[in-house]
């Protein structure tokens, strides 16, 4: 199989913390699962600051990364949450923008 590296960078909520991040990857011809939501940030209480996480996936089946999609989702401590999702073309390079929630999503394949 190919590895999907996963970069989850500069994840900040200022007004109330960060509380949970996750992601999860789709192959997103056929709908399937690859990997279901899975937390990389966990906080029992919301902690405040920058983070960055990064996690690699091995993908099989011959899939092209044009075939696959990752999700990641951002819970502040206010308990909002921000979904976003980027396709696996190449080298990526994505905003994780809100109102309040910031950071961005990086894939290689």
């Amino acid at each position: 199989g190919s590895t999907l590296n996963i970069s989850m960078g500069n994840l900040t909520d200022h007004e109330s913390g960060l509380r949970r991040v996750e992601y999860r990857v789709v192959n997103s011809t056929s709908g399937a699962t690859i990997r279901n939501w899975t937390t990389v940030i966990n906080n029992s209480t919301p902690q405040m600051g920058t983070f960055s996480r990064s996690r690699s996936v091995t993908v099989s089946g011959g899939l092209f990364p044009w075939n696959i999609r990752v999700y990641v989702r951002v819970t502040n401590g206010n308990g909002m949450q921000t979904v976003d999702s980027v396709q696996a073309v190449y080298s990526i390079s994505n905003p994780l923008n809100t109102q309040q929630m910031h950071g961005n999503l990086n894939l290689t394949f």
